[in-house]
């Protein structure tokens, strides 16, 4: 048994209707609805504020800076235990979403989506460590990443329902979700929950990224969540320029996206259970394969190519979760999986900022190329961090 989980505590994670993975499941809903809906915002965002799409992607950058200070303070609150860290996700959440709900000027947007990432980003990371330690840890990191799709669908549906209230009305209503939340993780997590050992000395800071497969998970990420941007934030604008699709209509390109990540985290979840995760580069390749059709003019064929691509990468990101826990020790966990998401979210930065000003200068009409371009730099780091695994 773990030397981290008492007898008491590792008996609830085997059943997945557990109270605490419910809750747990419950918070990435919220997260998945709160992060897809920012692609939806980008025009009414622009027209208030008189943006540029270079100038509007600079959200995506303030989101990664909370990402990144939620990272530096993890270790130290997840070994007060995981009630606490989801206290603090929640209060910083809240707090997020107060801000942005009032439709402040936009240097205070900024702030208050960085705020609100803090406490999402925290959530992300901390509870994929939690996730990783448990009985089942593929099927319940399948449930939980299909739990991020679903709201990731409803995120961009909800947020083009309530665009006419203004964008701001969108947080009002997550408040709301997020203090149901906040009950929920009161009553299910007791108060001294699963704490973490003592990070080792080796394993700290900087002293991470000594480990191979730490910097090689890192890279990966960097590109395989930059990819997910692309469908996510930027899909809808390019629905709607090049494919001629509606405003309402194109917030699909995002839903469509998740709801095939949730459908393939729950479908092709299983199967990585049973055959490992040297099946991946499978789904991968065959998400490559299907951008081709991007060049087709026909609206519905984009829509269906992109849910056909969100079903193959599903179970991508939490096999790579499992792939790197397994080839480090078991005490760099924390410190690991923590800088490893972060480096994603940066790219989940880079790449729509970068998008944004590619956009200003030449129009969406390269995102194909752009998205192909990951897709195969993405594949070939997945094959170096698999046979990072076997060499550890």
């Amino acid at each position: 048994m773990d030397p981290e989980f008492g007898d008491d505590e590792q008996g609830r994670f085997q059943s997945i209707t557990s109270p605490q993975l419910i809750s747990v499941m419950v918070l990435w809903l919220l997260t998945g609805s709160c992060m897809s809906a920012v692609g939806v915002f980008i025009a009414p965002i622009k027209s208030q504020y008189g943006l540029g799409d270079g100038q509007a992607a600079i959200i995506f950058a303030a989101s990664t800076c909370g990402y990144l200070a939620a990272t530096a303070t993890l270790g130290r609150i997840v070994a007060r235990g995981w009630r606490t860290m989801a206290e603090m996700v929640l209060l910083a959440a809240l707090i997020g979403s107060t801000v942005l709900s009032f439709g402040p000027p936009f240097p205070i947007v900024l702030l208050g989506y960085a705020v609100l990432m803090f406490g999402l980003g925290m959530g992300d990371s901390g509870f994929n460590i939690w996730a990783s330690q448990t009985t089942r840890p593929h099927v319940v990191q399948g449930f939980m990443h299909s739990s991020f799709s679903l709201g990731s669908v409803l995120g961009p549906l909800l947020a083009a329902f309530l665009v006419r209230y203004g964008w701001s009305s969108f947080y009002r209503l997550m408040i709301f979700g997020q203090l149901a939340c906040g009950i929920s993780f009161h009553y299910s997590f007791p108060k001294h929950t699963i704490l973490s050992p003592s990070p080792d000395d080796d394993c700290t800071g900087r002293r991470v990224w000594h480990l191979p497969p730490v910097w090689v998970c890192s890279v990966f990420f960097l590109f395989y969540v930059g990819s997910e941007a692309i469908f996510t934030d930027w899909g809808p604008e390019y629905a709607r320029r090049a494919k001629g699709a509606s405003s309402t209509s194109s917030s699909l390109a995002s839903s469509l996206f998740w709801l095939g990540m949730a459908m393939g985290r729950l479908i092709l979840g299983f199967v990585t259970q049973k055959v490992g995760a040297r099946s991946v580069i499978w789904h991968l390749t065959a998400a490559a394969c299907l951008q081709n059709l991007f060049r087709c003019e026909d609206l519905d064929v984009f829509y269906t190519t992109v849910f056909a691509i969100g079903f193959f990468l599903g179970p991508t990101f939490p096999s790579a979760i499992l792939v790197l826990t397994k080839a480090i020790p078991a005490h760099c966990t924390s410190n690991a999986v923590a800088i490893a998401v972060a480096v994603g979210q940066v790219g989940a930065a880079v790449t729509p900022l970068s998008l944004g000003f590619l956009s200003d200068r030449v129009g969406l009409a390269h995102l194909p190329d752009v998205s192909s371009t990951y897709s195969i730099l993405v594949i070939g780091l997945w094959l170096i961090l698999l046979s990072r695994q076997q060499g550890s």
